[in-house]
């Protein structure tokens, strides 16, 4: 039987209200205070009962010690909670392992990785998804390059895999040279870092109004704010890219696509707040918003198309006229314009959440 288990119930409490500088609708936050040695491993999980046990014991499996695992059930309604008592019973005072496991209504893996870390108490912070599983060595391999390189946050690299954890051969994970061309960049899966806690508390909340790009929003958060990681050039963990529990409808698309944009409005705020809007990251940004204006545009939204397209023209330093042709044309609502576009002030990147 687990011997230091317990359960927190937030079923019914209505979220907080709006954090200032964040857009988060948290009402508070982490304290720099914790317990040294301490990783805490955040886990949110909605409705994914089989992948959760794979993910919690791939946390007990992890050579470092100690550990407060914390999942934080979404309001998931198959047998998660059942199913992760269970599991809980089987962890003894040998693994020096805590779990905590919190039930919150269904608001979103942002909010459940805020309740997390507002929950937490270690030194150290492990962003884990319930669908994704750690090799047993990561978390004490980045605490020791941690440590060594006195950094903000230690990344390793992860192996993109599908459903049954076969490779797709295809890995996540480059190193950081802290240039504005790398803002924009998705140098990091959500599961590649381990962060000092002190970084987690200055960096805020993730913010709750995103249903999509929050992870990418995040790390280029952490970025603008000064942040030093160091990448760690081996595999650390396992991300599933697969089709269970994702839904494609005409309204999953446009809340996606508004996400987007609110993620690159988001950062956009950040850069100028901390005066770091170059010239080169200022090119990279109105890239996005054509991108996302492309998007609204597909989507028949073309009022906020017309405003991702204002924005980009805000930002662009065009190098000719040619260009700035291209992209007052576009204010037209003609499909071959929105083509034209995407083939001149597209090129393919390394990562595009769009």
């Amino acid at each position: 039987m687990c011997t230091d288990y317990s359960y927190i119930s937030l079923a019914g409490q209505p979220r907080g209200t709006t954090s200032e500088g964040y857009g988060s609708l948290v009402s508070e936050w982490m304290t720099p205070a914790c317990e040294d040695g301490l990783v805490s491993v955040i886990v949110p999980t909605f409705n994914r009962r089989n992948f959760l046990i794979e993910c919690v014991e791939s946390v007990r499996a992890q050579t470092y010690r100690p550990i407060e695992l914390i999942v934080v059930d979404d309001g998931s309604t198959d047998e998660t909670q059942a199913a992760l008592a269970d599991w809980a019973s089987g962890v003894d005072a040998r693994d020096n392992l805590s779990v905590v496991n919190i039930r919150q209504n269904h608001s979103g893996a942002q909010v459940a990785r805020n309740r997390g870390l507002v929950h937490s108490h270690g030194q150290f912070i492990q962003l884990l998804d319930s669908d994704d599983v750690l090799l047993s060595d990561k978390i004490q391999k980045d605490i020791e390059l941690l440590r060594s390189s006195n950094a903000d946050f230690a990344y390793s690299a992860v192996l993109q895999v599908d459903q049954e954890l076969r490779s797709w051969g295809r890995k996540i994970g480059s190193p950081w040279n802290g240039s504005d061309n790398e803002v924009v960049d998705y140098l990091w899966q959500t599961m590649g870092p381990v962060y000092q806690r002190n970084m987690v508390v200055k960096a805020g909340p993730w913010l709750e109004d995103l249903t999509d790009a929050q992870d990418w929003e995040y790390s280029a958060r952490v970025k603008l704010l000064g942040f030093r990681g160091v990448f760690r050039n081996e595999v650390g963990g396992l991300f599933r890219d697969h089709v269970v529990g994702k839904m494609r409808t005409k309204e999953r698309y446009t809340m996606e696509v508004r996400s987007f944009e609110n993620a690159y409005r988001s950062v956009l705020s950040t850069a100028e707040h901390y005066s770091r809007l170059s010239a080169v990251l200022r090119a990279r940004l109105a890239r996005r918003f054509i991108s996302t204006a492309l998007l609204h545009g597909r989507a028949g939204m073309m009022l906020e198309r017309r405003s991702c397209l204002e924005t980009a023209l805000r930002l662009a330093q065009p190098a000719s006229m040619s260009w700035w042709g291209a992209l007052g044309l576009s204010f037209c609502p003609w499909p071959s314009l929105d083509r034209r576009l995407a083939r001149l002030l597209m090129p393919p990147s390394s990562y595009d959440p769009t």
